[in-house]
């Protein structure tokens, strides 16, 4: 697989999460590229919950020490962290107030970001392909 800029491989997650999210029977729209604090509406029981998408990519077999990284200040109520890897594509989705607990200070000179480990999200189960959207 060729390099992918960042700008392709945000592109490409959010179009895979709103495909996941239709695949489910939720309807779902992708804001336009820059919208702030998220990327996705998504309806849950005639409701619109805003979507946040970060997607990591590696051509080792390992997600070992990469992370999903999100803005604290950001306002969405669901999570969606996508780890691609050459062979196979992880995700979970997770709502809002767990990411914000479960998140750790992505870095001490910044405290509005928050990271997730992929260690971390392997110990999430319950929120692995959750594209129903449940709360767990």
């Amino acid at each position: 697989m060729s390099k992918l800029t960042k700008k392709q491989l945000g592109d490409a997650g959010e179009y895979y999460a709103l495909s996941q999210f239709i695949f489910t029977g939720r309807a779902a729209a992708k804001m336009p590229d820059n919208w702030p604090e998220y990327d996705l509406a998504v309806d849950l029981n005639g409701e619109l919950k805003k979507v946040s998408v970060k997607t990591r990519f590696t051509s080792k077999q390992s997600f070992s020490t990469e992370h999903c990284k999100f803005s604290n200040n950001d306002m969405f109520d669901f999570l969606v962290c996508i780890f691609k890897s050459s062979k196979a594509i992880r995700s979970w989705i997770i709502p809002a107030d767990v990411a914000k607990i479960k998140g750790q200070v992505s870095n001490s000179s910044n405290e509005d970001y928050r990271r997730i480990s992929f260690k971390q999200l392997n110990e999430m189960e319950a929120y692995e392909d959750n594209w129903s959207l449940q709360a767990n």
